[in-house]
């Protein structure tokens, strides 16, 4: 229960933040560049937003590509949790790299 509720609420917050991460920028008349990302990401709201909406993404894709497989093949339920497990954390680490790379 608690991850279809989950699932409904990073569908929500994905929304919502991709369009705040896509359109934050050409509203406010600047162009994408390293340094603007940069100055962006010195501010500790931008890096607590950024790592949410990956934890969200995370979670989210991982969670449905998860349901979908366990679907199909619901003996392998051990497997395919370490597997999910050892992708989330694979990509926590390189997102959380890309982010505090800027600082």
């Amino acid at each position: 229960m608690l991850s279809w509720f989950f699932q409904r609420v990073t569908a929500i917050f994905l929304i919502l933040g991709m369009a705040v991460h896509i359109l934050v920028l050409p509203l406010a008349g600047e162009r994408l560049s390293y340094s603007l990302v940069s100055e962006r990401l010195s501010h500790t709201g931008w890096i607590l937003f950024d790592l949410l909406l990956l934890a969200s993404c995370l979670y989210h894709g991982l969670n449905g590509i998860w349901g979908v497989i366990f679907d199909y093949n619901p003996k392998s339920l051990k497997a395919i949790g370490y597997t999910v497990f050892t992708i989330s954390l694979i990509f926590s680490i390189l997102g959380i790299a890309a982010i505090g790379g800027f600082r």
